[in-house]
């Protein structure tokens, strides 16, 4: 008997060892931006940031958002309607900006006191042509302005012929 009741207390306490574990939750979020007519690249995030060239033509994030001791619903809250990691992306002319909507989080606790540790990683993917001058600024060298500006133009329609014609007298 005491056998089936230690057999019984052991398979309970399995039962509730997942919950009484810490609990983390990730999320992972991508985002792409056109740079059509950008020439600098500016980003000003309260998070880890790594900014890396590749060879794609738009610039791309990558977000990794990670809370310990969170459960799935406050994770939940916190994205989507807290936004206490969102981000403000603009491109005004020719510069691009990617700036912390929440400059300053304060600690959140469970309702038992345990803190929820918040790790924010950021990863952007700008085209291998831009330069970085500071690790937040990225610009796109005067060569490459003006070949950019170049393939802006159309390849084919009246606008280019009129143009052509126009410089060949």
């Amino acid at each position: 008997m005491k056998n089936y009741i230690s057999l019984h207390l052991l398979f309970g306490l399995f039962l509730l060892l997942p919950g009484l574990m810490l609990a983390q939750n990730r999320r992972v979020f991508h985002q792409t931006f056109e740079l059509d007519s950008v020439k600098v690249l500016y980003f000003d995030v309260v998070d880890s940031l790594k900014v890396e060239p590749w060879a794609g033509n738009v610039a791309m994030s990558e977000t990794k958002i990670s809370v310990l001791n969170a459960s799935k619903g406050v994770m939940k809250f916190l994205v989507e309607e807290a936004g206490r990691y969102n981000v403000d992306v603009k491109i005004n002319q020719d510069t691009f900006s990617m700036v912390s909507k929440i400059r300053e989080r304060k600690a959140m606790h469970t309702v038992d006191g345990r803190i929820m540790e918040e790790e924010v990683y950021i990863r952007v993917f700008v085209p291998k042509e831009y330069e970085m001058i500071e690790p937040n600024l990225w610009v796109l060298p005067k060569e490459e302005e003006n070949e950019k500006t170049e393939e802006d133009k159309p390849s084919q329609g009246k606008g280019l012929i009129e143009e052509k014609t126009l410089k060949d007298n």
